[in-house]
Parts: C-alpha cells; structure tokens; sequence
C-alpha cells in the first residue's frame, strides 16, 4: 500500500496533536502518580517523557 507524502504529514501532525493533548492532561495527576514505577527496573512517566523530550531535541537539531 503506497500512501502519499500529504497524507503521511497529515497522519504524523494528528498523531502529536494527540500526545500532546494526551501530556497536558498528565498535569492534573499527582506527582506520586508520575513518579511511580510498575517495577524496580521500568521507567515512571515523567523519566518516559524526559527521554522523548531529549530524543525529540537530538532529532530536530
């Protein structure tokens, strides 16, 4: 299936649209619930977002 470059941008902008939307309502949860981790060696949800914030930096550059 080919799909065209229009439409591929159209998709990518809809999908961050709706991370994004998705992280500002993160800003109404509790601190302890972004902190917290469902074991020992996974990452909480606010080490989640630092990393895709730097890689999103590394890859705008």
């Amino acid at each position: 299936m080919k799909i065209t470059t229009q439409l591929l941008l159209k998709e990518l902008k809809e999908q961050v649209q709706s991370h994004l939307d998705y992280v500002i309502t993160l800003k109404e949860k509790d601190l302890g619930f972004l902190q917290c981790r469902n074991s020992r060696s996974s990452w909480n949800v606010l080490e989640c977002l630092e990393h895709l914030n730097l890689y999103g930096e590394y890859y705008t550059i």
